[in-house]
């Protein structure tokens, strides 16, 4: 049986568009320049009737016969955007692409070096734009072949854009849609009994306004169940500000001030709406696993991510950008009830922005802590502009009517590296007597990447604060203590802080390293909170292995160091069919306390499409600890992702369980997806259940005919394919790639046109001699599927099991012929491409 892949290559054999390409190289130029006709040389096809070919079209340049054409518009060689494209039949026979003024609306043109004809042109009206003629030196060709219709206009007459812009009127706010993303995981352990915890996303989008609600429903043997609301928020853009405002409750920016939870209004520039040309931040976590974990990350006491982990070591590189400042607190907890705490710097990289560019904040409302006994008005505004190449000045405020501090700084760009300084000046009102407190902090930051070397500087901040300076939620904090009638000796205020990380790539192929660190003490408090990373890393022909070293020292003197070294291989030869290839990794661990672990792990993807995933690992530690072993298994189905993770060891045993994914209503029902996402692509192509969605495991089209894509690039264009590999063969499509440029937040409506009915090819005759090559081909609609072939094939694609094909090769009934075709039942329901032997009766 052919796939549908072999179905499409003899339909494109047969078309008129493959007609055209295969007439090209046996066509000669006219000697009359100005008609531009062309002469085939029919003896070139090896037909022996020459009068039973018909190539009118060709002969004046045509590729494509009049009709609608979905078609992708490009405008020197960029795309622009997909519309219908009519193709219309000049007096001469030939055929031109109608351009009209919704394809025009489309074209970035620099209006004041436009020519005057042109815009006269546009005044005066009509249904299609001579833009060859009005424009000089422009050109317009369709390529029927790959729906594609090429416009070349002269730059003079082009705005000036930067690269990777998107227009925002190609700009997409989606359909009306309600969301629902999930991660569930359920864990039973013998040491701390069994639990359940559930992350929900929920929205709504209704007309550019998305609503959400960030949830979390947790369930213990100990402690019964809770449902706790994290934050509700309905979010806007606003293109025309480059911005987006957000009402609910959010946070603030965190760019130039410590990112503050609150509830109330904000509106912010949004750097997703510029190109990527002309662009956040957040960090790498990084730790060691000793079993089958749960990793959580906080930010300011709130949960912003949370995964199951294999044992060893783990890379963390997908956190959504929650701000610039406020450090993030990792919780690794493991299958035995222990756990491990770190810090993770999160601070601003350095201020420059692009000169001309302006960014600006402004948030009012109140703060949100539920530890207070109140909730303190918040209002903050940041400022930043670039004002040449190499400098940009930034500003904010931070207050209400207890606190108030305020910032200036700037960056500079240099040959050495980039380097910003600012200082804030803040005021806090104390109670009960209490003397008012004021101070300074001054921060400098550097960074420098050098390409010739390799070598990364990416952050180096220093920051020291007086003694009376507070930062904002230290503030509320500490007057909070004063009401509540507590010590406030507990409320660490930072006294010096300086972070670094910096990473080498080494000459040939020796790898690299990387090294971070962070010290900081506290006033009135002794000793510092430092924290040191270090690693190595370097891979060859399928082997990887490196070390890495850390240490982590607390305000009271203790100590922590951990080092690793690892080495990771493939198990024998990949498999050509499936890409399985198991993967082999051993891990050595030790610390200061002695204590020392040997792992062995195996893992790899097989299945088919790859989507069942397994790690099998054994650890072996001393002090008694024994040897544990953890299974984790993977799958990925077409509506959800499955997880179980089962650990053993000496003295515990642990399972668990786990489910995520998305699903969107709309108004053609409900479409699940595999994976977690905020900007949706829903797919629509009716009648193709079983096609494949390219760059997605899993995703393939529901007997609805819809598919859900997440993790759009907002404000860009992002290309999304179907692969008509697994779908029936009674289906075609039109195109299989299409282009959109969505608003953050949304869900948009990607529609594939499928044409639906049985395929066929014919081998027509007509008076014993084969029918014209080139002929059109109509149904009793009048719709065209087909042309025909040499040797007198057809391709078609019927709807009903009888009917006729009309056959044109010109106006007059001597120049028609009808073919009557019935199917037998099982011709009917058969998939595969049949060949069918008729006569054309005239």
């Amino acid at each position: 049986m052919k796939n549908q892949c072999d179905l499409n290559k003899t339909h494109r054999l047969i078309t008129l568009t493959s007609l055209s390409f295969f007439l090209l190289p046996i066509l000669s130029y006219s000697s009359s320049v100005a008609s531009e006709e062309y002469e085939f040389n029919s003896s070139f096809l090896k037909v022996d009737d020459k009068s039973a070919v018909n190539l009118d079209y060709f002969s004046k340049g045509s590729n494509a016969l009049p009709g609608n054409y979905q078609a992708f518009i490009y405008v020197n060689d960029k795309y622009i955007t997909s519309k219908n494209l009519v193709i219309k039949e000049e007096q001469d026979n030939s055929t031109r692409p109608c351009i009209t003024r919704a394809i025009l609306a489309h074209i970035a043109f620099e209006p004041s070096r436009l020519p005057a004809m042109f815009i006269e042109n546009l005044d005066k009206g009509g249904s299609c734009i001579d833009l060859e003629a009005l424009i000089p030196n422009s050109s317009i060709v369709f390529d029927s072949s790959e729906s594609r219709l090429n416009i070349q206009i002269p730059q003079v007459h082009m705005k000036r854009v930067a690269r990777d812009s998107v227009s925002p009127e190609l700009w997409d706010e989606g359909i009306p849609a309600a969301l629902l993303t999930y991660n569930i995981n359920g864990y039973n352990s013998d040491q701390t009994g069994q639990s359940l915890a559930a992350y929900f996303n929920t929205g709504v989008n209704i007309g550019g306004w998305y609503f959400r609600q960030n949830s979390v429903l947790s369930w213990s043997e100990n402690e019964g169940s809770d449902y706790t609301i994290q934050n509700t928020y309905l979010e806007k853009a606003i293109p025309d500000w480059q911005g987006r405002v957000l009402v609910g409750q959010t946070n603030t920016q965190g760019q130039f001030f410590d990112s503050v939870p609150f509830t109330g209004i904000q509106f912010n520039t949004d750097n997703q709406m510029l190109p990527a040309s002309q662009r956040g931040y957040a960090p790498e976590i990084r730790g060691v696993a000793r079993t089958t974990a749960r990793v959580t990350v906080k930010q300011d006491n709130d949960i912003i991510y949370e995964t199951t982990v294999s044992p060893g070591e783990f890379l963390i590189n997908d956190l959504y950008p929650t701000g610039f400042g406020g450090n993030l607190a990792v919780t690794v907890t493991e299958a035995d009830g222990s756990e491990q705490n770190f810090l993770v710097p999160y601070a601003a990289m350095v201020q420059l922005i692009r000169p001309g560019a302006q960014h600006f904040s402004a948030a009012i409302g109140q703060y949100r802590n539920d530890t207070l006994l109140s909730n303190p008005a918040l209002f903050e505004g940041t400022y930043q502009r670039g004002l040449s190449n190499s400098l940009t000045g930034y500003a904010g405020i931070q207050a209400n009517q207890d606190y108030f501090s305020a910032q200036v700084g700037a960056a500079v760009g240099t040959y050495i590296g980039s380097f910003s300084a600012d200082i804030s000046q803040s005021f806090t009102r104390m109670l009960n007597g209490r003397s008012d407190q004021q101070g300074q902090s001054y921060e400098v930051r550097y960074s420098k990447n050098i390409t010739s070397t390799g070598s990364d500087f990416s952050l180096a901040a220093y920051r020291f604060s007086t003694e009376g300076y507070m930062d904002y939620q230290t503030a509320m904090t500490t007057r909070d203590a004063i009401q509540k009638g507590r010590s406030t000796n507990n409320i660490y205020r930072s006294k010096n802080r300086f972070i670094v990380t910096a990473s080498q790539q080494l000459p040939e192929n020796w790898g690299q390293f990387y090294l971070s660190g962070s010290f900081e003490n506290y006033w009135d408090q002794d000793g510092y909170l430092n924290q040191y990373q270090g690693g190595y890393s370097n891979h060859y022909n399928g082997y990887t292995w490196g070390m890495s070293v850390s240490r982590n020292e607390d305000a009271k003197g203790k100590t922590q160091t951990n080092l690793a070294v690892n080495l990771s291989f493939p198990l024998g030869r990949t498999d050509r069919t499936t890409g399985a290839n198991p993967r082999v990794s051993l891990r050595l661990n030790n610390d200061d306390d002695g204590n020392e672990r040997q792992q062995l792990s195996v893992s790899d993807s097989v299945g088919k499409d790859n989507l069942f995933n397994y790690n099998i690992s054994s650890t072996h530690a001393n002090k008694g600890a024994g040897t544990t072993t953890d299974v984790n298994l993977g799958y990925i189905s077409p509506i959800s992702s499955l997880s179980a993770n089962a650990s053993f060891g000496k003295h515990y045993k642990s399972q668990s369980v786990g489910l995520s994914g998305s699903l969107v209503a709309h108004a053609g029902g409900i479409t699940a997806s595999p994976y977690n996402g905020n900007t949706y692509a829903l797919i629509e192509a009716k009648g193709a259940e079983g096609a494949s969605v390219s760059g997605y495991k899993g995703i393939k089209i529901d007997s609805n005919g819809y598919a859900l894509t997440p993790n759009l690039n907002p404000y860009q264009m992002n290309e999304v394919y179907i692969n008509p590999k697994g779908a029936s063969q009674n289906v075609e499509f039109t195109n299989t790639s299409q282009r959109t440029a969505p608003y953050s937040n949304a869900v948009v409506l990607v529609k594939y046109n499928t044409k639906m009915g049985i395929p066929l090819l014919f081998n027509s005759a007509l008076n014993d001699k084969p029918v014209p090559f080139g002929a059109s081909v109509y149904d009793a609609q009048g719709n065209t599927v087909g042309h025909v072939g040499q040797g007198g094939k057809i391709y078609a694609r019927v709807a009903e099991p009888q009917g006729s094909l009309l056959i044109s090769w010109g106006e007059t009934n001597t120049e028609q012929c009808n073919i009557v075709y019935s199917l037998t039942p099982d011709q009917a329901k058969s998939t595969r491409l049949q060949s069918i032997n008729t006569n054309c009766k005239g």
